[in-house]
């Protein structure tokens, strides 16, 4: 009996010196609390990517010029801010995790910056200004810490492929609800709270936001747990960076995440602009976005069936496609609503289609590191990724004011012929060459074909080590 207890005290040993002790599978419970949580992460993305622009424009009256470089600075700030939340991740150990205390210890400083990022005092032009970069940078930092927590948590709680699946599905149809709750809600909470005062409406709804989310975030961090113990050895900076370049799928996914985050920004953001002066039906801004969010929910389903049967590879190409005609049919359509949301619909399924796998990629291109190198620094890898994610929506955003800016854009007024094709440009024409550029990166992505030879090795590898 001494002797049976010393082996099985040395293959414990054993395998938690090369950080790869897995536990107990994870149940139900676990996969929906695990996926609740991006209803706060995603519901804070979307309003910020949907709304923040019209606030500054509309409700605030801020020179565009003055607007992109915000939306550029905090934007910029929030993509640089992944790099070192993913070091600090790789170099944290506490007893709750690697990734989880962060979820708890951001999400209440995260939605108190969101009020103040919605609450614009009665300052100067100049002062205004100020506030801006100062609430958006805050904003946008402590938002990165808690998107690349929450998104490293995928790598950290299970190696099992169906089980990421599980947890992916859920992850995203609570994204999409979150978004779909964001876009239907927030211009009808703001003209409840408000009564005609727009500012006081924004800062009413975000309140109410933050306490919804901070409860959110917190059910995720106490029911769930991480099961993928990983190596203690700190990686530094130029170590992680020389693993990861040596990943030609992950420094590819980089690439169509960035073209994909600019096309998906630069739509959403315009849609509010589109409906008011294009169609000239300012309500149906909130309409055409919570048709996008709204049919998210169920082709999460229909994307985790694709997936199996043709591959992420394929979901991505033809989710871009599908984008392209809907696109192409809704600047056909004109003024014609009916075609026009026909063909809304389109391109919300297709931009589903192609959005669905990216968190299950992520962490594919992190096993095949590991695969290839022997390291796994994944808090470096999956926050690169986002970094990659958060350049695309600082682009975008940055762009789409100086094309607003090109085009002679006056919030509030009647638009000339030059401002409505500028707007025009920015919902549908950009999105558009940005799909074309995301099919032609995904074409050279091989990590489907390769991945179950991945896979196989690395659970060989894991079985010598038990």
């Amino acid at each position: 009996m001494a002797d049976e207890h010393k082996r099985q005290g040395d293959k414990d040993i054993g395998m938690k010196r090369r950080g790869m002790m897995m536990e107990q599978k994870a149940g139900k419970r676990e996969i929906l609390c695990y996926g609740i949580g991006d209803f706060a992460c995603n519901g804070c993305f979307t309003i910020v990517s949907s709304f923040l622009m019209y606030f500054y424009t509309d409700v605030v009256k801020l020179d565009l010029g003055r607007v992109g470089a915000i939306i550029l600075v905090s934007r910029m700030a929030d993509a640089l801010s992944c790099l070192g939340m993913g070091g600090l991740i790789d170099r944290t150990n506490t007893k709750w995790g690697r990734v989880r205390p962060y979820l708890a210890g951001i999400i209440v400083p995260l939605c108190l910056s969101m009020v103040a990022l919605f609450y614009m005092p009665d300052l100067t032009e100049r002062g205004k200004t100020i506030y801006g970069y100062m609430t958006a940078v805050v904003f946008s930092v402590l938002y990165s810490g808690l998107s690349v927590s929450y998104s490293t948590m995928m790598t950290c709680m299970t190696k099992n492929s169906k089980e990421r699946l599980g947890f992916n599905l859920t992850k995203n149809i609570s994204a999409n609800l979150g978004a779909f709750f964001v876009t239907s809600m927030t211009l009808f909470l703001v003209g409840q709270i408000g009564r005609g005062d727009a500012g006081k409406g924004f800062v009413g709804t975000m309140c109410a936001y933050g306490v919804l989310y901070t409860g959110i975030i917190l059910v995720t961090f106490w029911n769930t747990k991480e099961r993928v113990q990983v190596s203690q050895k700190r990686y530094s900076f130029s170590e992680s960076l020389s693993v990861a370049l040596k990943n030609r799928h992950w420094i590819l996914l980089c690439v169509i995440e960035f073209f994909m985050l600019v096309g998906m920004t630069m739509r959403s953001q315009g849609t509010l602009y589109y409906a008011k002066y294009c169609l000239g039906q300012e309500g149906l801004g909130s309409v055409l976005l919570s048709i996008s969010s709204f049919l998210a929910v169920p082709m999460m389903l229909v994307v985790t069936y694709l997936a199996k049967k043709i591959g992420k590879k394929r979901c991505l190409e033809y989710g871009n496609i599908l984008l392209l005609i809907g696109l192409a049919g809704m600047w056909m359509a004109k003024r014609s609503i009916g075609i026009l949301i026909f063909f809304h619909v389109l391109a919300s399924i297709g931009s589903g289609i192609a959005s669905g796998m990216v968190f299950v990629m992520i962490a594919e291109v992190v096993d095949y590191s590991e695969y290839q190198t022997g390291k796994r620094p994944q808090g470096f890898l999956t926050s690169a990724v986002s970094l990659m994610m958060k350049l695309g929506v600082a682009c975008a955003g940055f762009l789409a004011a100086r094309i607003l800016a090109w085009g002679g854009y006056a919030a509030g007024s009647e638009q000339s012929s030059q401002a409505l094709k500028a707007i025009g440009i920015n919902y549908i024409w950009m999105p558009a060459a940005i799909a074309v550029l995301s099919i032609l990166a995904t074409g050279l992505y091989t990590l489907d074909e390769e991945y179950p030879k991945v896979a196989e090795a690395l659970q060989n590898l894991y079985k010598k080590l038990e």
